[in-house]
């Protein structure tokens, strides 16, 4: 997670108390919640999921997560623990997969999951509806789930709108960028030139923005194809130098360099990256966690959370990102120490009293 933490000296058997205590308040939390508020999620595999939506006439409710994923951990404290949301939720047939286990990269895979978390609804047959992203209020999440039920603004619904519609720039910008994160490019291709026509200088907010999805969600998140990719990224830098998703290339570039195996190329970008805002913590901790999740580079990962904890020492998040580092790199004691300052920074956010839990285990 980007978060800044300030190092300190603790020895690594105070950690570990640190962390049993805190993992001890947050069991004691779980178990003061009434169990009836708390979603149900069924203990079956997607297939088996699917095949009693099947026989059972209803839908799924998938929700791919992962443990490092502050947003998951969210939506579990403040959403999946509302009596209304399981009320909502109640007529679904409800698993979890887990980003990183064998069946949840063969889930990703399938429903081209860009990120964390999704939540899919599929019908018994295992074809999407439509899908949730990130984190959700829940009086948003009940909403958007009811009418995805009925067939209410889902991307089916959109291309009936964009039908009728006689070719409408905006619906064909919802419905190009929401096609490239599901991963049906040849349908988000063939309307990206319709959105640059109706606007050329990004004036509605639609071109820059369905570029740079159908760059990064439909080309580059699931290895795609990064030559495409950088294509479409030069033509959004050339032609929207002021949009904000411009910023946003050099760490898609470092993306797609990694993914051609360039790694001179992604250091390179990565240090661009951190030169354009070297006074603020969260660009650190965003080449940090690239490091963590891309696999690249971990002591230089290492090296750049930490000097990030130098401009802001109190940056949670960046502890939190170093500690994942830190972990991932072998360092199991000094991933702790991390953890633990991030608790003691923000000591009520579950995300990280959890973390210390995965720390702790060998």
């Amino acid at each position: 997670m980007l978060v800044d933490r300030r190092p300190q000296t603790h020895s690594v058997v105070l950690s570990l108390v640190s962390a049993f205590l805190a993992f001890s308040t947050l069991a004691s939390t779980l178990a003061s919640t009434p169990a009836f508020a708390r979603v149900s999620w069924q203990k079956l595999d997607l297939s088996q999921a699917i095949e009693r939506a099947r026989i059972q006439k209803k839908q799924v409710l998938v929700d791919v997560w992962a443990t490092w994923c502050g947003p998951c951990q969210d939506m579990e404290a403040q959403v999946f623990s509302r009596p209304d949301v399981t009320r909502a939720m109640k007529p679904l047939v409800k698993v979890r997969v887990d980003a990183d286990t064998p069946a949840g990269k063969a889930a990703i895979e399938r429903y081209h999951v860009v990120g964390f978390p999704t939540f899919l609804l599929l019908d018994g047959e295992g074809r999407e509806v439509d899908r949730l992203m990130g984190f959700v209020e829940p009086a948003k999440f009940i909403e958007v789930l009811a009418g995805y039920r009925q067939g209410k603004g889902t991307l089916a619904e959109l291309e009936a709108r964009f039908a009728a519609a006689g070719g409408d720039a905006e619906l064909a910008a919802a419905i190009a960028q929401r096609s490239a994160i599901r991963g049906e490019l040849a349908r988000a291709e063939a309307l990206l030139p319709l959105v640059l026509a109706a606007d050329p200088k990004n004036e509605r907010k639609l071109a820059a923005a369905t570029l740079f999805e159908v760059a990064y969600s439909g080309h580059l998140r699931l290895g795609g194809d990064p030559k495409k990719a950088e294509v479409l990224l030069a033509a959004l830098s050339s032609g929207f130098p002021d949009a904000p998703e411009t910023k946003r290339i050099p760490m898609a570039l470092a993306k797609a360099a990694r993914q051609a195996g360039d790694l001179a190329r992604t250091r390179s970008l990565l240090d661009s990256v951190i030169a354009q805002s070297p006074g603020t913590s969260k660009v650190y901790n965003q080449v940090a966690w690239f490091c963590f999740r891309e696999g690249y580079d971990l002591p230089f990962g290492i090296a750049t959370a930490r000097r990030g904890l130098e401009v802001d020492a109190k940056d949670a998040g960046l502890w939190d990102t170093l500690a994942e580092v830190l972990f991932k790199s072998g360092d199991r004691a000094g991933a702790l120490v991390a953890i633990t300052k991030a608790v003691a920074l923000d000591g009520k956010d579950p995300y990280f009293r959890s973390q210390t839990k995965k720390f702790s285990q060998r």
